[in-house]
């Protein structure tokens, strides 16, 4: 009963355009959680405990949250659960970034000495736009 539970939470998924990787990590963090206990008895101890081991990094953590938080939505919806075990339950707090650091200037300036002109534009492009390393990336 589990696995057609999740196959339909697939075909949810996939109807409201999550993207395909969206829907495989959701998919795998809800096998995963069935490995831990039973999706469709479990108490809101079960899957808090779960969700919040120690053993796992924060993002993991919010990871297993939101798949969760979207199947649980699905079973009640579906019927399947008649309850949320996730209801009212807040969700772990996002990791701290670290804050954007600046090029220092010498190294803009030995940047702008480069001896291939597409390079000297690249650098002084990205720096007086203010780009971030995806976006210089990115061009």
């Amino acid at each position: 009963m589990g696995e057609l539970i999740e196959r339909r939470f697939k075909d949810w998924l996939g109807g409201r355009g999550y993207a395909p990787r969206t829907i495989e990590i959701y998919l795998a963090e809800v096998a995963r959680a069935r490995k831990h206990f039973d999706l469709r008895t479990c108490s809101q101890v079960q899957v808090e405990r779960y969700i919040y081991d120690g053993r796992v990094s924060e993002s993991v953590r919010m990871q297993r949250w939101k798949a969760l938080v979207k199947f649980y939505g699905f079973a009640v919806s579906r019927r399947w659960r008649t309850t949320n075990p996730l209801r009212g339950v807040e969700g772990p707090r996002r990791p701290k970034t670290r804050s954007p650091r600046c090029a220092s200037y010498e190294a803009v300036a030995a940047l702008l000495d480069h001896p291939v002109v597409d390079v000297r534009r690249a650098v002084g492009l990205a720096a007086l736009a203010g780009l971030r390393c995806a976006e210089i990336c990115a061009l």
